[in-house]
C-alpha cells in the first residue's frame, strides 16, 4: 500500500508541478515497494527495471548533496548536464510508478467490477447499432 500512496503523492505532486522543495521525501514510501518487485521479479528485465529505479531514486534523494558537489567542482557545462541528468531521472521514476499506479489500478477488483458492470451495456450498444 506504501508504493500505491506514494506513487500517487509524486504522481500528483509531480504534474501539478507543487512541492517540489520536498517532495523527496516522498520516495520514502515506495522504495520498500519497489524493492520488493524487484524481489519478486520473475525475470531478470523486471528485477533490473526496479533496482535501476531504486537507484535512481537514491540519486534524487540524494541530489543536493550532488548539486552542490557539481556547483563546487565541475566545469562550466558540469551544472547544466547535472541539472538535465536530475529531470531526466524524475520522468523516469515518475513514469515508472505512473506505469505501477495504473496496473495496480487495472487489476484491482473495484475497476473489473465496474467493467464487468459496463460490459454487457457495451455489448448491447453494438447490437442495436
Amino acid at each position: 500500500m506504501f508504493l500505491v500512496i506514494g506513487a500517487l503523492l509524486l504522481a500528483s505532486c509531480f504534474l501539478a508541478v507543487q512541492n517540489i522543495g520536498y517532495r523527496c521525501i516522498f520516495l520514502l514510501f515506495v522504495l520498500s515497494g519497489l524493492w520488493g518487485l524487484a524481489q519478486a521479479a520473475k525475470g531478470d528485465f523486471g528485477r533490473t527495471l526496479f533496482h535501476c529505479a531504486i537507484g535512481l531514486i537514491l540519486f534524487l534523494m540524494w541530489g543536493e548533496f550532488f548539486r552542490h558537489l557539481v556547483d563546487n567542482l565541475a566545469p562550466a557545462p558540469g551544472p547544466f548536464l547535472f541539472w538535465l541528468a536530475r529531470e531526466l531521472a524524475w520522468w523516469v521514476v515518475v513514469s515508472l510508478l505512473g506505469g505501477s499506479l495504473a496496473c495496480f489500478a487495472l487489476e484491482s477488483e473495484t475497476v473489473q467490477s465496474l467493467a464487468n458492470a459496463l460490459a454487457p451495456r457495451r455489448l448491447a450498444q453494438r447490437k442495436t447499432h
